[in-house]
């Protein structure tokens, strides 16, 4: 078997049915058979905006360690770069997935200037639906939390029923419909299958709680250490030195994050193609089959 045909058989199907730990397990299968072009793809994206937000995180936590007033505009810096991020990370996991099932080479030669013709248009179609995430989640979360008092797992319900929010990107990435189209079939094939949705968000979850915490940890020490030195005036220099080291924590943290995030949408992704081969028995790859010609 020569080394194009070699590339073949170890492809990984993107439309096929799965139960949840087999959705598990192929995305970190994907991500490790293709880490190179999918860590250089994520580095042009994620790095840069972990640059920016590590600034606001850094003002934020300055701000929690030292008992002074909340830097607002830090915090709306922080939130902007977030929405951007999550945007810009979901079209980038989804078009990258794209790529790999429409090239028999998946995402070896890859480039960047290849990617970024749909990735900001995919970018700019993620904002509204993460944002209408927000003006959901955010509401819901608060009144679920005084409804907690009589229903003590209230929020967690809540967050379980929003889960199909996750499905929104895929479905109006990958099927071309319109937004309010995406919205209804996102939450009628995640409810389709809801068990599983929880299970893999759950099992997600816990993975990206364990990869944030390599940098958690380092960066809260040294966060206690800074506000442990600013009341010593001779350590001058080494609170400086503290500084630098929380807010290149800030920025680790917030690309650990991001990878996290990476993953997850992926999972999701890999659920919406499952769901919907085993449930509407459609054949949504002809919708991207002709993803070269667009």
């Amino acid at each position: 078997m020569n080394k194009k045909n070699r590339k073949r058989a170890n492809k990984i199907p993107l439309y096929a049915e799965r139960t949840v730990s087999e959705q598990v397990n192929t995305t970190f299968d994907l991500v490790r058979s293709q880490w190179r072009e999918w860590l250089r793809m994520s580095a042009y994206v994620l790095l840069p905006l972990s640059i920016v937000q590590g600034l606001g995180v850094n003002n934020i936590l300055a701000a929690i360690l030292y008992d002074t007033d909340f830097p607002v505009a830090s915090g709306v810096m922080a939130g902007v770069v977030a929405l951007v991020g999550l945007s810009l990370t979901s079209a980038l996991m989804i078009e990258l997935l794209r790529w790999h099932h429409t090239h028999a080479d998946g995402l070896q030669g890859v480039t960047f200037a290849q990617l970024w013709p749909r990735l900001w248009r995919s970018a700019l179609k993620c904002v509204p639906a993460w944002l209408l995430a927000v003006v959901i989640m955010v509401p819901g979360i608060l009144l679920a939390t005084v409804m907690s008092l009589l229903i003590p797992v209230m929020v967690l319900l809540f967050v379980a029923a929003m889960l199909p929010l996750w499905q929104v990107p895929p479905v109006y990435l990958l099927e071309g419909v319109g937004f309010w189209t995406a919205f209804r079939r996102a939450f009628q094939l995640g409810y389709s299958r809801w068990g599983k949705l929880v299970g893999l968000n759950f099992m997600m979850l816990v993975a990206v709680l364990i990869i944030q915490s390599t940098t958690t940890i380092p960066m809260t020490v040294a966060g206690v250490a800074v506000s442990e030195l600013g009341h010593s005036s001779s350590a001058y220099e080494l609170k400086v030195f503290m500084q630098l080291m929380v807010y290149l924590g800030a920025v680790l943290h917030s690309v650990v994050t991001y990878v996290g995030l990476s993953l997850t949408v992926i999972a999701n992704t890999l659920y919406y193609t499952s769901v919907g081969t085993e449930v509407e028995q459609v054949n949504i790859e002809s919708e991207i089959e002709n993803f070269e010609n667009l």
